[in-house]
């Protein structure tokens, strides 16, 4: 009868301990990225060679089942820029359509297990300074550290695909973008073919 009180109160002091530890680790700094070049991403320090290599790779592979879809040339031009969008075909439907190429990659941790994860990111028409995610997102390029928590949640988000053929076209301001608080941005370019052949 002792022992078993003895292990009751043994739990009871410890559990406060485990669900702070719980809580700490939810609210732990953790970076968030967003990158042209694998080079871009390995330079940034934060993530090794290996981390932006499957990062990559796993943004190629969303890409083309989660990029937006346009019915014309003019209206993925308007919303990704000059271009920066290829005509494509539905597999055994013979529809066309065209697609934005992918510009760049996000990377980042996932909360539950730590394991890292990739999205693809598109231009923006407003210019070189800013991605987009396939549902219209928008982010700036370089670092940004947010509590573990919201970089799961923002990972999820940005590998999301597109809702609509058109999510460019109104989409609320706001998301990774608007929460970055430190980091250095780094330089990003216009085209897409160096993103594309690291990725495989």
């Amino acid at each position: 009868m002792r022992r078993s009180r003895s292990i009751a109160l043994l739990f009871m002091a410890v559990a406060p301990i485990a669900l702070t530890a719980c809580d700490d680790s939810s609210k732990k700094p953790t970076p968030v990225g967003s990158f042209h070049t694998e080079t871009e991403c390995r330079a940034s320090g934060q993530f090794s060679d290996d981390q932006c290599q499957a990062a990559i790779r796993t943004a190629a592979e969303q890409h083309e089942s989660r990029a937006p879809r346009y019915q014309s040339r003019e209206e993925c031009e308007a919303a990704h820029g000059a271009e920066a969008c290829m005509p494509r075909e539905q597999a055994g439907t013979g529809q066309s359509f065209f697609m934005p190429m992918m510009m760049g990659f996000m990377v980042g941790r996932m909360l539950s297990g730590g394991g890292m994860m990739g999205a693809p990111l598109y231009a923006s028409a407003a210019g070189p300074t800013s991605y987009r995610t396939a549902q219209g997102a928008p982010i700036n390029p370089g670092v940004a550290t947010m509590p573990a928590t919201a970089a799961a949640s923002t990972m999820q988000s940005a590998s999301a695909p597109a809702r609509t053929a058109s999510s460019f076209n109104n989409v609320e301001r706001g998301g990774f973008g608007g929460r970055a608080d430190s980091g250095a941005m780094g330089p990003t370019g216009r085209g897409g073919a160096t993103v594309g052949a690291a990725g495989g």
